[in-house]
């Protein structure tokens, strides 16, 4: 198994935001935070039998604090005047889990199941353990069972 953890924070980053009423282009100073988190596993059960085991979990938010309007000329001048809510909360959930059997030369039998989630909202908490729940309620989970057969078929054998 093999766990890792990462921290990234952006203060004052420029990014666009929106298109106001009047067609101008509106952007922002923000602080951006984002973690990811990922749990990785491989279980060998013998040399032609494993499972594997992939988690995820990225959550990236930003805060706007000063909103400008891009001028015709490309620079940005303070917009006191906007006042609309375009923080952003944005969460994915990946979860892999698989089995696979070599049973002949070149031959595999896998057994895949998935289940993801994407969240993007303008209203969150702050809190990781909330955005996690959220992200792993079952509401908002995409569900995928596969089974996948590839045998190999050796021609020179065939044809005797």
């Amino acid at each position: 198994m093999n766990y890792k953890t990462s921290f990234y924070r952006q203060n004052n980053n420029v990014g666009w935001v929106d298109f106001s009423d009047d067609n101008t282009t509106i952007f922002a100073v923000r602080n951006r935070i984002t973690y990811i988190n990922t749990l990785q596993g491989k279980y060998t059960l013998n040399e032609k039998m494993n499972i594997n085991l992939a988690v995820r979990h990225y959550w990236s938010y930003v805060t706007n604090h000063d909103y400008y309007t891009l001028l015709d000329d490309g620079t940005l001048q303070s917009n006191t005047l906007y006042t609309e809510n375009k923080d952003q909360n944005f969460n994915t959930w990946n979860l892999d889990l698989s089995y696979s059997w070599w049973f002949a030369p070149g031959s595999q039998i896998s057994v895949l199941y998935r289940n993801s989630s994407s969240i993007f909202e303008d209203t969150f908490s702050r809190e990781l353990t909330k955005n996690l729940s959220k992200a792993i309620d079952n509401e908002n989970l995409n569900h995928i069972f596969s089974i996948s057969i590839r045998y190999f078929i050796d021609y020179n054998t065939l044809k005797k």
